[in-house]
């Protein structure tokens, strides 16, 4: 008789999968305030109804 081996048996690293760490906090200004800042920008620059 011959010895069957597994050659399809694949072990799998979950841990690999997982996410090692957490996003970063994100820096610097918010969207709302970068909106208000280049609406301002236009207005100072002869655009009209910009609101």
């Amino acid at each position: 008789m011959t010895k069957k081996k597994g050659i399809f048996d694949v072990a799998i690293d979950i841990d690999v999968l997982k996410p090692k760490e957490v996003a970063p906090e994100p820096k610097g200004m918010t969207t709302e305030n970068a909106l208000e800042i280049v609406a301002l920008q236009m207005e100072l620059n002869g655009y009209r109804d910009v609101h």
